[in-house]
This record gives structure tokens, C-alpha cells and sequence, in this order.
């Protein structure tokens, strides 16, 4: 049943957007909200209808006969006043009015459910004053009673409501889909055990969807296709045509010539009314979705055909493939193909669908009989002139659907990357989804940057969106949609050698093969590879352990910034016949393994080990990937290979050149061409010659041992055992070079280095961490092993160790920390006796700087007069005691501190005792405090059993989220004179004794080796420490080293001047670095001991018989002659924790702070201070 219903279409403005509502006439629910009005129509025609169909499963018609209620109207608006007391509101309100039973009746579609009587046009306003009023007033109470029972009102608030904009009245068809008579009667199949008999309209609704209803923006339309429109028209006039299947491929347009066939039939028609015959989509999956009984599948199937054929409607499928797949079952062969057959052979109902070549030939081989039953209609590609027109009458319609404008680089740059990035999909349509994806992502862009609303057109030409930012974002998007680095973008500046360092990094010891592999990404880069074959297909040949399949992982990441982006196929597992077919899929597992990896991602490198090893119809196979690019499933899905890069690894051979040229590099001439006729001895010339490049791999030396095992201990560092637990390790050189010695062998390369070091250091490494705790931070130290006195024969197989002793130790201890000590509390913000309410931060905090600021005024005099200080009259420094200088200091930071202050807006002042006048504005600064007030210490505060139950990555959390964001001091006027000035009461109470001032020290500063060098290179610490030591005179220099030890990270700083020591004593320790996924890992400050100084010796002297040292403690450890509980130079307390994020913790003052900065830093060099100040006040009292 159809019934024609009122609806009131009224539009509002939210802010800058204006929205559209739908609800009905004489009813408050359904509505609909949307942006667009036809949107907002076809959501309402789909939420009534669900009202209605629930209405007419009832056993009362009663609700649904009040539906059918459509008198007729007529709408007029009108000016309300509504005096509700407390405040008289005037709107401008629709009415309408129609006739019933005789009566001339009206009402407000705002308000649908007040009617009142109005018999004439004159009556309508004061008739609707005092019926709204009377109405409203009683809406206001029962809201007023709600809020006192505290309950949820659901009627309507006048406070916050908002008349429509505009308004209009119209009718909406909708469809009602009323019980069968015979449904409650039971069916012979529930009398057997069965569901209840089903009805065609509702499982057609619920497994398909209407193609008619579909949402504007789902919506496609077919340009520069005239013909194929024509004849798909001139096919739905036939009265009973043969099936049709539009036959293109992928993104053609297939799908869009199917939608503007549906808008030409619907052309001319109220968009609002009965569309008739309608064009419904059915997936096979979908039919045969929740039936578990036998034979319940094929009863939906039959019903749903037998009410398309009585009502016309037109069947569009897209899996004709999927048809004889869906509803086979381990007890049933049968498929909804077959039960579809009958019905398309008497052309009983109307089936129109799309297929790609390649699905066809799939289709034909299944059954030919059922394809043969379609008539075709070829959609072929366009050329390049008619795709452009295509595609610039699509770009005119995302302009607006999404309300923007492109420029006309727009196109080109779209076209361009199509054909770099998506060659498998043919156009326009490829082009077309690149332009819609860039619609939708610059729209949101263009709104937050232009502030305008979704309703106002942008023009992307403004000075602000300038075209080639809008070219370059296509291509951004396109790349990260594929996952790709810039090393695919032609338009970026990338230095060749920058690629190869990065290469020769990961791939240690094989120059020949970097050189091979950089010579193809150039080439691939500048597009000049053959884009119908593969980008490279690269044969690597050389013995095991060398780095083939590193050399694969290295390129993955390189490309695309992720080592998992490599696909290994071990073709040892496919040497059997039939292997295959687990490549591509079969009928019944269509999922193959190649075939769906390289779909699912069309850009990675594909590594297939041992290819000599695989069957040869593998082998086969491999012949159309390398030759045209591309290979199809079982189920005619077509994966396309011209983006990725296809490597393969051998062994053939290695014994032949390894027997004629030895282990050694001489001769690569030569040993290519063994490799060389290996590999035509071993392939079929039609294989052998799709390759690009044949690549061999050297035997790795020592030396190239060596760097592996360097790389293998930083991936240890990496492992979730050492990442959850608080340790710091220590690897000494010497240890890493006994495991080299025992694991190189050149006949096994890095693996047996590999299995050397899991038996020698990680097995040693997870004994001594079963006793590491959870409440402190441990040291585990590796070093080389002492020599025994027994002696023991090495196994005659290489790399296996049995009966040798380990070549390293493992030894383990806690790592001390700096005691924590309270927080000195910066200006208070409350005064005592009153709350944080009952004041104002920095109000408060004024009075107290300014006595604080004349008591420091007072004592420096004094020391003035006491030491005969005479300003303005100072001529030589040098002669200065050390008393005089320390006083002159302070004078001059004071100065600093009041021309601060005077910067500041001058409307409160006071005098200090030589007259100057220090000005400040409590109004000025107050928001600057309380941005900057401290935030609580959670960690101080929690307490230590929950401390202990926090393992390393938890703590890195913890430490991040307590992170404090210190802004810079400019924008916190007062708490920097309030450091500043506790820096200077601090440095006024430390005693002063002439053998601590005016001294030198000396720091050597070691750093792990195995730390990163990206996270060194942000670090800058040492200009930090002189911003410090400059910012604050505290009378302290520092200098550090030109020039270091590169090998073992060891450099030096020598700290000149006043209170070096005591600045000294507070560097002393350990900085310990978190980076991401890593242990903790180790910055140490330590002095030299005094054999290693000597007077006048420079920084780099210094830094060499720090080596000397450290190297003959070494030998002394190896030898036995030394203990490796006294180490040259051990790690000393630790006072800090650095995060990834430039966050890091203090352990001396409990706090997190966030940015590695002056500001940061100082606060926890102030709290050490005064912690020693007045650990040094106490002193004399303790030995009075």
C-alpha cells in the first residue's frame, strides 16, 4: 500500500551552517536532519517508512489509519506574540489550515501537536497568541516540576528554541508494507520443523538496496556516453529482453552507466513520488547471509525472484563469479546460479550486470551455458581526449557536491598520478576517485583555515590556497593512500648519496649489490622503467648468511618506511606439483597467497628465497609477472605487479666460484660470470631473460662481522625483556669482539654470528636479569671473559660451541639515583588564613617579591662595605678576591632582576633602599601566573609499593603524561623574576671558601655507543649547560672539546670560574636516555682520576689518556690483573631520565618536566642547589 504524506520541510541556521529538517505535518516524529535538502528528504522517506512497517505489523490499525490522515492545505505565516510571563517572545511562525468535519481548523507545524479552531484569516494571529500561550505556560511548568524531581524533560524549552529560516510544504510517497493475510497460518514448512513463509518485498529489502534511493553523494553520472546510455534504454523497452552484463574493466564506468540509466527513466518525474519499476542490487553473499537451515537460502531466493517478476523490478548483480560460489556447503553442491538459471533461460525477470573481461573468461569456463544467456555490451576505456572531457565534467560535479573549485593543475596532476600509482584501473574512473579524495580532504582544510561555512563556495585561487599547494596535496595524499616515501616523488630533492649511506648501513660488506640497487630506484624514480613489467626484477646470488634477504628488508624500509612491506615466499615450501595454485588462488580458496598480498598492496617488494628450489610451474607462473605485469586469480581479479619490485635469491653456483677464486673480493669479474652461467644452466632461456639484473654477493670479512654484530647488539636493546624492565647495559668493545671471534665463520657469514650471540651474550644476559628487581634501576655490565686455567677444545663444526667456556660475563648491580629532596615552593599564591578563592595568585605574590627584592638589596651593601667595594671604580678584575667578585655578581644580577621589573606596566612601585624604583602590574601578570602555577607531582605523591610495580615502559608513560610544559620566561613575567631571584638567594646563602671559588674541573662525558645518532644530533646539551651557566651568572664557563673520541662516544668539558666545584658536583652522574621501543641507555659524567689529568693539558690531551686508561683496565680485565668491580670510569647516580619526546624526569626534585630546555633544566639545577645550600647550613649546627 502506498499512502501520499504531508511533510514539512523547514530550514535553520546553526551558527554559520544552515541545516535542513523534514518531519510530517500532524505528526513530531520521525525527523530528519542534513546539510542538503534532497539528503534530508530521502533519510526521513527511509525512517517513516520503518515507522510504518512496525504500524501495520500490529494487530490495531488504529496508528496507522491516523497516517493516512491528508486533508488539504493551505500555508500561510504569520507573527506570534507569546507572553510567558517572564518574558514575552515574538516569532514568525508557519500555519497551516485546512477543513475536517466541517470545521476550519489550524495548526503549527512547529508545534503539531496544538490545533485550534480558526475560522477566518483575521482570527488566525490572535487565535494563535492565546492557544500557543496557553500551551506554552504549560510546558514551562511541567519543566519546572521536572527539574525539581530532577528528571529528564523530553517537551520543549523556549529558552532555547529557534524559528525556521524558510519553510515549505510538499507530499511524499512512501511505501507500506502490509502483513500477510496467510502469514500467521502455519506453513508445511514449520509444520516440519521450519522457519515461517516468507515474503518477497521484505527479503528483497532486507538483502538488497534500492539503486533508486541511493543518497545524492553515492550517486554517479555517465558523461561522454551516449551510445551505451541509448542502448541500455532501447533494452529496458523490450518487454522481455535477454540479460544483459556490461563487460569493461576495472573503474571503466560500468557501475555510473547504471545510475544515469536509472536517472534517465526517472527524468521528468516528482522526485518525491512512485518511481514504479525500481533497480535493486543483490550481493550473493547477502542472500544467503543467516539462513542455516537446508534449503532456507533457496526459499529467500525464490520468493524474492517471484515478486521481481511480478513487479517488474530489474536485478542488478556485480558478482556474476560469486553466484556459483554462494550457498555451497560441505552437505550441498548447489549454488544460487543454478536456482537463477530457469528464470533468466524464460527470461522471466530483468537482470542487468557488470563483469571485467577477465571475470568473463572465469564465468565461461565455470558454465558456459549461463553466460552465454547475457547479450554484452562492451564499455570499453576511452582514449585520452574523451577521458579528459570525462573527467572535467566529473571535476564540475565534486566542485558542487563539495563545494570548492579546482584549478586547472588539478587534472593533469590526478591524470599523472593514475598512471604512476593505479595502472591495473582504467579510465576516467581512477582518475575520478584520486579528484574525489582531494575534494573532501582539502574541503575540511579550506573550512578550518578560511573559517567559511560548508554552504559558501571557496575559491581555491585565493592568495591563501595557492594552486601548486593544492597540486602538491593531491600528491601527498595519493602517496600516503599507497603508503609510499618521497623517494617515489620525482618533484622532492633527494641526494644519491644520502640513499647509499642508508643502504650501506643495513646492508654491511656488498658495495657491488648497493650500487646495483641504487642504479634501479634512480631508475624507477625518473620513470623511466617499462611501466607494462614489473619496476625491477633483480636476481641475488651468493652463498647463505651474506645479507640477500637483509638486502630485500633494507629496500622495504627505505621505500616505505616499514620492513614489514617485504613479501618472502620460501619457495622451498612450493617445489611440490601443484604448488601453484596456493600462489593464485583455486575456485573454492580463491585467496591466494601472492595474488591477494600484492592487491591489498600494489607497492612493497616481493622476495622470492631459493627460486632454483621451486616447481617449475611456479616457475611458470612467474613468467607473466615478469613479462606483462600482472596475473589473475581463480576467481578472474586481476593483481597488478607493475609497482613492485621483484627479488629473487639463489645459491647456484657458489661452489664453483668459491672453488676457483677462493673466500677473497679479487676477481668479481670473474665470479659474476660463474654466477652468471649458473644461472642460464639452471632457468629456461624465456625466464632468464625477463631478469633485469643478476647481482652477486661477496663472502663477508671480520670486519664486516664486526659492524653486524654492532647493529645485532642495538636490535637486542629493542627486545620487550629489556624494554619492561629498568635496566642499563654495558657492553664493552672488547666483549662484542670475543663474540665476533667466536662466531665468524665464512662459510656460514652473519647467521653463525647470530646464533654466537644469542649463546654468548643473551643467554648469559636473561640468567643475570632473573634477578633483577623492580625497585631500583640496574647496571648490567658485559665483559670479556678471564682466561682459565683448563683447557678446552674448540668443535670441529663451525659455529657450534660445546664444552668452550662463554667468551663473555655477565655482571649485574643497582644503579644508584640521586636522593630526592622537597621542593622549595616558588611565590606563594595564598596567604596564611586565607583560600585560593579568596585571593588573587599574583596579587598576592607581589608584596612578597618586593621584600624579598630589598632584603637581597640590604645584604649586598653590606657585603659591599664589608669587603670595600667601591662601584664604578673597579679597573682591574684579575685583582678582585674571589670574595669581591662573588659579591660583584650578585650586585649585577640584581640590576637585572629590577630592570625586569621596570618592563613591566608601572602603576604599583616601592623603593628600595638606594632609591630605585621597582615597578609592577598585578593585572598585568596574573593570567601568566596561573598558567604557570606547578602542577601536583603524582609520582612523588604515589607511594613506594606502586613505585616498585612499574616496569620501564610504564615508567616512560608516567613520566610523559606529568610532563610539564614550561612556556618560555617571556611569556611568565613573574615566575621568571621569581627563579631568577631565588637563583640569586641561593647562590648568596652558599658559603663562600677561597679554596672552592675561582676553581677548574674537569668532566669526561661518555656516551653509549649504542645510542642512535639521529637522537644525538637534537640534543644540543652542552648549549644548553651555557645558557644555563650565561643566563643566571653563576659565574661558571664551560668548555668542551673540538674534537672527540668518535669510536667510544668520549669527549670532555672543563667548567671555569666561581663555584665550578659545586656546579660540578651536580653534573656528576648519570643522564640515562628512553628512546622509543628501547632500554635505557646511558650519558655519564665523571671525573677523571688524577693520572689521566695533568696541569695545562688540553681537552683533547685529556681525552686521549682517558682512552689510554680505559683501554689498559681492558687488557688488565681480559688478563685477570684487574677487577671489574673498579672501573676507570663507572656510571655514577643517576639525576635524570630523557624521554623521545623531549620530555624528561628529575629525579632529584621528583618532577616531570616537558622539552629538554633552559627553562626545564634550571628548575631542577635550582632545587639541587638549594637542597646543597642548606644541606651546608645545617653542617655547622650538626657539629655544634
Amino acid at each position: 500500500m502506498n499512502l501520499l504524506l504531508p511533510i514539512y520541510i523547514s530550514s535553520h541556521r546553526d551558527g554559520t551552517q544552515k541545516r535542513y529538517r523534514v518531519r510530517p505535518v500532524f505528526q513530531s516524529d520521525p525527523e530528519a536532519w542534513h546539510e542538503r535538502m534532497d539528503q534530508a528528504v530521502l533519510h526521513f522517506q527511509k525512517r517513516v517508512e520503518t515507522v510504518l512497517r512496525y504500524e501495520a505489523e500490529n494487530d490495531r490499525n488504529d496508528p496507522l489509519a491516523a497516517w493516512s490522515f491528508r486533508p488539504e492545505l493551505v500555508w500561510t505565516r504569520a507573527n506570534v506574540e507569546l507572553d510567558l510571563r517572564s518574558q514575552i517572545h515574538r516569532f514568525r511562525l508557519p500555519f497551516v489550515r485546512f477543513t475536517h468535519w466541517g470545521k476550519a481548523i489550524a495548526v503549527c507545524p512547529e508545534f503539531p501537536d496544538v490545533w485550534f479552531d480558526c475560522p477566518s484569516d483575521d482570527q488566525l494571529v490572535p487565535r494563535a497568541n492565546r492557544v500557543l500561550t496557553q500551551w506554552l505556560r504549560r510546558q514551562q511548568q511541567e519543566a519546572r516540576e521536572a527539574d525539581a524531581r530532577q528528571q529528564t524533560f523530553h517537551g520543549l524549552r523556549i529558552e532555547s528554541y529557534q524559528p525556521p529560516a524558510s519553510f515549505q510544504g510538499n507530499e511524499l510517497l512512501v511505501e507500506v508494507r502490509l502483513p500477510n493475510p496467510k502469514r500467521n497460518a502455519k506453513s508445511l514448512g514449520m509444520l516440519l520443523g521450519g522457519g515461517e513463509s516468507m515474503s518477497g518485498r521484505e527479503e528483497l529489502a532486507r538483502v538488497g538496496e534500492s539503486l533508486d534511493r541511493l543518497d545524492p553523494e553515492r550517486r554517479m553520472r555517465a558523461y561522454e556516453r551516449e551510445a551505451e546510455v541509448e542502448q541500455l534504454l532501447a533494452w529496458m523497452n523490450q518487454p522481455k529482453p535477454m540479460p544483459l552484463m556490461l563487460v569493461g574493466p576495472r573503474l571503466v564506468g560500468k557501475t555510473a552507466l547504471i545510475h544515469e540509466l536509472i536517472a534517465r527513466r526517472n527524468a521528468g518525474q516528482d522526485s518525491l513520488r512512485s518511481r514504479g519499476q525500481q533497480f535493486w542490487h543483490v550481493s550473493p553473499g547477502r542472500l544467503i547471509s543467516g539462513m542455516s537451515f537446508v534449503g532456507q537460502w533457496e526459499q529467500r531466493l525464490l520468493v524474492i525472484l517471484k515478486h521481481m517478476r511480478r513487479s517488474g523490478h530489474v536485478l542488478v548483480l556485480d558478482d556474476l563469479v560469486g553466484l556459483f560460489r554462494a550457498g555451497q556447503s560441505a552437505s550441498s553442491i548447489l549454488h544460487v546460479a543454478q536456482v537463477l538459471k530457469p528464470f533468466l533461460e524464460r527470461r522471466e525477470i530483468r537482470l542487468l550486470a557488470e563483469i571485467t573481461p577477465e571475470a568473463l573468461r572465469v564465468l565461461q569456463e565455470l558454465d558456459r551455458g549461463f553466460a552465454d544467456l547475457f547479450d554484452r555490451l562492451p564499455v570499453h576505456e576511452p582514449n585520452q581526449a574523451t577521458a579528459r572531457r570525462m573527467v572535467y565534467a566529473a571535476m564540475s560535479a565534486l566542485e558542487g557536491q563539495f563545494q570548492c573549485r579546482f584549478p586547472w593543475q588539478a587534472m593533469p596532476t590526478a591524470f599523472s598520478m593514475h598512471q604512476f600509482l593505479d595502472r591495473s584501473s582504467a579510465l576516467p574512473g581512477g582518475v575520478v576517485r584520486i579528484l574525489e579524495r582531494a575534494a573532501i580532504q582539502f574541503r575540511g582544510m579550506q573550512q578550518r583555515m578560511l573559517g567559511q561555512s560548508t554552504q559558501s563556495r571557496i575559491p581555491i585561487e585565493q592568495p591563501s590556497f595557492p594552486s601548486r599547494m593544492i597540486v602538491s596535496g593531491i600528491r601527498r595524499l595519493c602517496f600516503q593512500q599507497y603508503q609510499i616515501s618521497n623517494v617515489y616523488d620525482d618533484r622532492t630533492t633527494i641526494r644519491k648519496d644520502d640513499l647509499r649511506e642508508r643502504m650501506v648501513q643495513s646492508v654491511i660488506g656488498q658495495p657491488e649489490a648497493v650500487d646495483a640497487l641504487m642504479d634501479l630506484l634512480w631508475l624507477i624514480r625518473a620513470r623511466l622503467n617499462d611501466p607494462k613489467r614489473p619496476a625491477a626484477s633483480v636476481l641475488m646470488m651468493g652463498p647463505t648468511g651474506v645479507g640477500k634477504t637483509e638486502c630485500a628488508r633494507a629496500l622495504a624500509t627505505l621505500l616505505f618506511g616499514d620492513p614489514r612491506r617485504m613479501i618472502r615466499f620460501d619457495l622451498n615450501e612450493f617445489g611440490e606439483p601443484g604448488s601453484a595454485a596456493r600462489l593464485i588462488g583455486t575456485f573454492h580458496h580463491p585467496e591466494g597467497l601472492l595474488t591477494a598480498a600484492v592487491r591489498s598492496q600494489p607497492f612493497s617488494i616481493i622476495l622470492f628465497d631459493e627460486i632454483e628450489k621451486a616447481d617449475q610451474e611456479v616457475v611458470d607462473l612467474l613468467l607473466q609477472v615478469l613479462g606483462e605485469g600482472r596475473l589473475t586469480d581463480a576467481l578472474g581479479r586481476t593483481a597488478d605487479f607493475t609497482n613492485t619490485l621483484i627479488l629473487m635469491t639463489s645459491n647456484l653456483g657458489v661452489t664453483e666460484a668459491e672453488s676457483s677464486f677462493g673466500f677473497g673480493t679479487s676477481g668479481n669479474a670473474d665470479r659474476r660470470a660463474v654466477y652468471l652461467r649458473a644461472a642460464q644452466r639452471a632457468f629456461r632461456p624465456e625466464f632468464f631473460n625477463r631478469i633485469d639484473r643478476i647481482v652477486p654477493f661477496n663472502r663477508l670479512t671480520r670486519e664486516h662481522i664486526r659492524l653486524i654484530a654492532d647493529r645485532q647488539v642495538k636490535q637486542l636493546l629493542e627486545r620487550e625483556g629489556l624494554r619492561q624492565r629498568r635496566v642499563v647495559l654495558q657492553i664493552l668493545p672488547a666483549a662484542i669482539e670475543r663474540i665476533v671471534e667466536i662466531g665468524f665463520e665464512p662459510t656460514l657469514g652473519a647467521r653463525a654470528l647470530k646464533r654466537s650471540l644469542e649463546q654468548n651474550l643473551v643467554t648469559p644476559l636473561a640468567i643475570q636479569m632473573a634477578e633483577v628487581t623492580l625497585d631500583a634501576i640496574w647496571q648490567i655490565d658485559v665483559l670479556p671473559n678471564r682466561p682459565t686455567t683448563s683447557g678446552h677444545t674448540p668443535d670441529p663444526r663451525p659455529g657450534i660451541r660445546l664444552g668452550i667456556p662463554p667468551g663473555i660475563r655477565v655482571v649485574g648491580r643497582i644503579l644508584p639515583t640521586v636522593p630526592t629532596v622537597p621542593t622549595v615552593p616558588a611565590v606563594s599564591s595564598v596567604p596564611p588564613g586565607e583560600t585560593e578563592s579568596e585571593s588573587d595568585p599574583a596579587i598576592v605574590a607581589l608584596p612578597q617579591l618586593r621584600q624579598r627584592i630589598q632584603a637581597m638589596q640590604k645584604q649586598i651593601d653590606h657585603w659591599q662595605r664589608q669587603h670595600g667595594i667601591e662601584v664604578g671604580r673597579v679597573e682591574n678584575l684579575r685583582s678582585l678576591s674571589p670574595h669581591q667578585e662573588h659579591t660583584l655578581q650578585l650586585k649585577e644580577r640584581l640590576l637585572l632582576i629590577r630592570d625586569a621589573m621596570r618592563e613591566l606596566e608601572p602603576r604599583s612601585s616601592f623603593d628600595s633602599e638606594d632609591g630605585a624604583s621597582i615597578s609592577i602590574s598585578p593585572s598585568a601578570v596574573t593570567r601568566s601566573f596561573r598558567r604557570g602555577h606547578p602542577r601536583e607531582n603524582r609520582f612523588g605523591n604515589m607511594t613506594p609499593p606502586m613505585r616498585e610495580l612499574l616496569s620501564r615502559e610504564d615508567l616512560t608513560l608516567l613520566f610523559r603524561e606529568l610532563a610539564v610544559d614550561v612556556p618560555p620566561t617571556a611569556q611568565l613575567p613573574i615566575l621568571a623574576l621569581d627563579r631568577q631571584l631565588r637563583v640569586l638567594e641561593i647562590m648568596a646563602d652558599l658559603p663562600i671558601d677561597d679554596s672552592q671559588l675561582a676553581s677548574e674541573v674537569v668532566l669526561l662525558v661518555r656516551i653509549s655507543s649504542i645510542i642512535p645518532e639521529q637522537l644525538l644530533n637534537g640534543i644540543s646539551f652542552f648549549d644548553v649547560l651555557t645558557q644555563i651557566f650565561h643566563a643566571f651568572s653563576l659565574g661558571v664557563q664551560i668548555e668542551h672539546a673540538a674534537e672527540t673520541d668518535s669510536l667510544n662516544r668520549l669527549t670532555a668539558i672543563r667548567l671555569l670560574g666561581l663555584h665550578a666545584q659545586r656546579i660540578a658536583d651536580l653534573l656528576e652522574g648519570t643522564l640515562l636516555m628512553a628512546p622509543e621501543g628501547n632500554s635505557f641507555l646511558p650519558i655519564s659524567f665523571v671525573r677523571p682520576p688524577e693520572s689521566v689529568v695533568a696541569p695545562n693539558q688540553s681537552l683533547a690531551e685529556i681525552i686521549v689518556a682517558a682512552q689510554r686508561a680505559d683501554s689498559e683496565w681492558v687488557t688488565n680485565l681480559e688478563s685477570g690483573r684487574a677487577s671489574d668491580s673498579v672501573e676507570v670510569f663507572p656510571l655514577g647516580p643517576v639525576w635524570g631520565i630523557l624521554l623521545s619526546n623531549r620530555s624528561w624526569f628529575d629525579f632529584s626534585s621528583g618532577g616531570s618536566h616537558r622539552g629538554f630546555s633552559l627553562e626545564s633544566l634550571t628548575l631542577s639545577w635550582l632545587n639541587r642547589l638549594d637542597a646543597r645550600r642548606r644541606d651546608a647550613q645545617s653542617a655547622p649546627e650538626s657539629g655544634e
